[in-house]
């Protein structure tokens, strides 16, 4: 059995303190449009009313409804275990059945990150926010798509940012849009000049000042003409720098001087000359790490860290998936829930860059197809690796609560019965289980309770 707190395909998604309010089920797909708006927030202790059990189902009393035929009246459960406690989802006798990341299960332990499908509809679990959100001009922007938490957080800081005029980093793995992030921020920051991009490790190293801060005719050999280079190219606009852990510690000091000083001077030349320039910076390195070893200027990371937002990997966002599909394909193409389930619970280790190529190569697959009124992009169109984790989940359904007649792990077991405070009543309810079955499990792995005040 899978150790239900195996965190390793989890390790890199980190909850920051503003999303430390629990857990939500987010519809993020469904054949039902008004579901689409839905939210179910797995908290205890939002509806003392109500109990720790909340359902879902296509009745209309359901804590959450989904109006579509392959959804029964009172399809799932969660039952919660308290405020940030366990959320155990549990199949209410439907007919259609549920399944968490590709498998078929009757009850398990959700998580940030599962993909939950019930009928035809698809459900994400995500931390949950105190604003769930983006209001106004913030939720139609074209710049972004941003569903999940996370990425909404991003987003907002984003264009809390973009207004001001101090230096801007971003930080995030490869692939997750940092140079979009920052052609938005420029796009909201006021600022008449152009953006401009750079990558700063695809210049080669003995180019690096030159190209960056510009060269007299003659500075070096091959120097046929001037060049203004890349801070002067953005003049009065906003120069990003992608990989900026790439600098050598001699590129660094001069643009350490462009950002104090507002002024650049171009190799083989004498004179400075002044520019007004936002710098914004991105990479996927620890800077403070880097700092640490000797690699990069720690004055420097000070002056590009003066705004820091985070970017996160696609897998710590998994409700952006269906929005970022849409703006890969046409507006003629549509994904059947399995196809689009498969994206969705992928690992996707090159982020929204992976997404993009294996969606587009599945829309050529789709398209020659015969012709028809529009075209549905299916399984059988996905890459095989993709594909092949409808049922066959790469993720090994961590969580999954044992079967009617499984056993779990001793070290499952020690982790319950920590998580409920010895108590064998709720240890029971948790596996349903009557206690002496928890007793004998208890027995067989060596483990004693701490006690068991719950009724008899």
């Amino acid at each position: 059995m899978t150790d239900p707190r195996d965190t390793t395909s989890q390790s890199d998604l980190r909850i920051p303190e503003y999303a430390r309010e629990g857990l939500v089920l987010r519809v993020v797909a469904s054949p039902d449009a008004r579901a689409l708006t839905q939210v179910l927030r797995l908290n205890a202790s939002e509806r003392p009313g109500k109990g720790t059990e909340k359902d879902i189902g296509r009745d209309e009393h359901c804590d959450l409804t989904l109006h579509e035929g392959r959804v029964s009246r009172r399809h799932a459960l969660v039952q919660i275990a308290g405020p940030g406690g366990l959320a155990r989802l549990t199949d209410a006798g439907s007919k259609n059945g549920l399944r968490v990341n590709g498998n078929p299960t009757q009850a398990y332990v959700l998580r940030s990150g599962d993909v939950v499908r019930i009928g035809d509809s698809i459900l994400v679990v995500d931390v949950a926010d105190g604003d769930d959100v983006l209001s106004g001009e913030q939720a139609t922007q074209p710049d972004f798509v941003a569903v999940g938490t996370l990425s909404r957080a991003a987003v907002r800081e984003t264009l809390r940012a973009a207004p001001t005029d101090l230096s801007v980093l971003f930080q995030g793995p490869s692939g997750t849009g940092k140079e979009v992030y920052s052609a938005a921020l420029h796009h909201h920051s006021g600022r008449r000049g152009p953006f401009h991009a750079v990558n700063c490790g695809a210049i080669p190293r003995e180019l690096v000042e030159a190209s960056l801060f510009g060269h007299r005719k003659g500075a070096f050999t091959g120097a046929v003409a001037a060049h203004d280079g890349h801070v002067r190219s953005a003049q009065g606009g906003t120069l990003f720098l992608d990989e900026v852990a790439e600098l050598s510690l001699a590129a660094q000091v001069a643009l350490l001087r462009v950002i104090e000083a507002r002024e650049v001077t171009p190799v083989g030349s004498t004179r400075s000359e002044p520019v007004d320039v936002r710098i914004v910076a991105a990479t996927h390195q620890d800077l403070r790490a880097a700092v640490a070893a000797g690699s990069f200027r720690d004055d420097l990371y000070a002056r590009l860290a003066e705004w820091t937002i985070a970017i996160p990997a696609l897998e710590a966002r998994r409700a952006d998936i269906p929005p970022l599909v849409s703006t890969f394909v046409g507006p003629d193409v549509t994904l059947h829930p399995d196809a689009l389930e498969a994206l969705l619970i992928a690992p996707w280790p090159h982020n929204v860059r992976g997404l993009r190529a294996a969606v587009r190569q599945a829309d050529v697959r789709a398209r020659s197809t015969p012709a028809s009124a529009s075209t549905e992009i299916r399984l059988a169109h996905l890459p095989p690796a993709i594909a092949d984790l409808i049922g066959k989940s790469l993720r090994t359904a961590p969580g999954a609560a044992p079967g009617p007649f499984a056993r779990p792990s001793p070290e499952e077991l020690k982790a319950t019965l920590s998580h409920y405070g010895g108590r064998i009543h709720l240890v029971a309810q948790h596996f349903g289980k009557d206690r002496r079955q928890i007793y004998r499990w208890l027995e067989y792995a060596g483990l004693s309770p701490k006690g068991d005040d719950g009724p008899p």
